[in-house]
């Protein structure tokens, strides 16, 4: 059976989203500070992992399906399930990691939005200053037609 390939697969899942929790956490304190070189570079680090993260979502769900067929269960069987199906202790911490894969997934969906936030209201900052330093400039040649349009929101062009 499969099940010690599972859930090394979950444990390798449950790393993984640590250090993304991690690179958020990072990213979070890296918009505060402003600090445009540390978000490159943590960026850069999420781009990686998140790569990682499709490879080893997909080598989990391939050994979940194989340990589903050989146990007769359907390929959309929970962890419990599996877990109930397989015999002795062999299903011991397939759900709990499975339940701490989840929660962790949670918080940092809950972590990106902060972040997301973070970042819209940088960029409306910047987009407030930028139009006020045009604006300003239109003002003093008395002549609004020389406005150029607005520019392209950053979110936008980084969309």
């Amino acid at each position: 059976m499969s099940a010690a390939a599972l859930a090394g697969h979950l444990a390798s899942q449950v790393e993984l989203q640590r250090k993304l929790l991690s690179l958020a956490h990072a990213e979070e304190e890296a918009l505060r500070r402003g600090d445009l070189r540390a978000l490159r570079t943590i960026t850069a680090e999420q781009e990686g992992a998140v790569l990682d993260g499709a490879r080893l979502e997909r080598a989990r769900a391939d050994e979940a399906l194989r340990l589903c067929e050989q146990l007769g269960l359907g390929p959309d069987a929970s962890a419990a399930e599996l877990a109930a199906a397989l015999p002795g202790d062999e299903g011991d911490g397939l759900e709990q990691a499975a339940a701490e894969l989840r929660a962790l997934v949670a918080e940092l969906l809950d972590l990106n939005r902060r972040n997301r936030s973070l970042i819209e209201q940088e960029l409306g900052t910047i987009d407030h200053l930028v139009r006020g330093v045009i604006l300003g400039q239109a003002s003093r040649t008395d002549d609004a037609r020389a406005l150029p349009p607005a520019p392209p929101r950053l979110v936008d062009r980084e969309a």
